[in-house]
């Protein structure tokens, strides 16, 4: 098991660097880079995660895009463009 946030300010979804090591996981690196601003005014270029990653929730598969990120706190970010593609609802 992981812990997810389902984050409705967040517009891309992330996997955290601490998730990658403690897996072992190999991401693979992007064909363009794409650059992050957060709500402090950092910024980050990101270029390595995942196309097509199956997350499985109650027996349910949903493939989504993942980049890695360093936060703490959380394992994945969902971002908003992944809620309304599985009809997820903001409360």
């Amino acid at each position: 098991p992981i812990r997810v946030l389902f984050d409705t300010g967040a517009s891309l979804n992330f996997i955290s660097r601490t998730l990658v090591d403690k897996l072992k996981l190999e991401p693979v690196m992007a064909l363009e880079s794409i650059c992050m601003s957060n709500p402090i005014g950092g910024s980050a270029n990101l270029c390595m995660g995942w196309l097509g990653v199956l997350i499985s929730y109650y027996d349910e598969l949903f493939p989504c895009d993942l980049y890695v990120l360093g936060f703490m706190g959380f394992d994945v970010l969902l971002g908003m463009d992944w809620l309304p593609r599985y009809s997820g609802v903001r409360l």
